[in-house]
């Protein structure tokens, strides 16, 4: 995997939490308007419709972005961890490379 494809594939899981949100925010709104209609005394049977539909979808794009976010963890996991090569190794990483010799002693 290339870093670019790493790049616009990490945008993913956002963008559909980004969906996930956005529809909460109609949810909330149509809710305030049901609680309006009730405050006056009127029906709110076409609002209580559109809030189930919209709770409908906010439940399939949270699918979406659970699957997207499962996905990215994979793809990230596969990378590794790529050490610099300023970086000293130190004793123990030594001795996994060369488990044949005995562990230092240390006095």
């Amino acid at each position: 995997m290339d870093a670019l494809d790493l790049t616009l594939f990490h945008t993913l899981p956002p963008a559909a939490q980004f969906a996930v949100d956005q529809k909460n925010k109609e949810i909330n709104a149509t809710q305030k308007e049901i609680g309006q209609k009730r405050k006056n005394k009127e029906p709110a049977d076409e609002l209580i419709a559109k809030k189930t539909q919209f709770e409908a979808e906010k439940k399939e794009l949270e699918g979406v972005a659970a699957e997207k976010e499962v996905e990215l963890k994979r793809k990230v996991v596969s990378i590794g961890n790529l050490v610099h090569d300023s970086v000293p190794v130190s004793d123990n990483e030594v001795m996994l490379l060369l488990p044949s010799l005995p562990p230092p002693v240390y006095i």
